[in-house]
């Protein structure tokens, strides 16, 4: 825009040069425009949308065994998106990662209960000892 302000590499957001934080995301700010790790039009990173692969998977498949992975995956990339590491289009990518993950892993949790229990309770101890 114009010398006297400094451009938010996270959002864009111009800023005054005295700004140490964006007024918009408070992302911190830096000088120089070349030390910016990440501009704000890249597309979603590998790791947000492998995230959110693994968390449909975790829903339809594989359960906890990919529900996890992808919780502990997309908590990761919103932490490196906060840092400015990594790009702002694939928070929303995160996000819906993990909200799948641990859905897929209540769900994968509570069929093994199930399991379980119609195990124990529905066949019953006799069942096993007649055979």
């Amino acid at each position: 825009m114009t010398e006297n302000t400094l451009q938010c590499p996270r959002c864009g957001h111009h800023n005054t040069t005295d700004s140490r934080f964006c007024n918009r995301c408070g992302n911190p700010l830096v000088a120089d425009a070349a030390a910016a790790v990440v501009p704000p039009s890249q597309s979603a990173s590998s790791k947000s949308i492998i995230s959110l692969i693994l968390g449909i998977l975790s829903i339809f498949m594989l359960g906890f065994l990919s529900g996890i992975p992808a919780m502990i995956l997309a908590k990761h990339e919103e932490d490196e998106i906060r840092q400015g590491r990594s790009p702002v289009a694939g928070e929303m990518l995160a996000k819906l990662g993990f909200w799948l993950g641990l859905i897929g892993t209540i769900l994968s949790g509570l069929t093994v209960l199930i399991f379980l229990l119609l195990i124990f309770f529905g066949l019953g101890i006799p069942f096993f000892i007649n055979f």
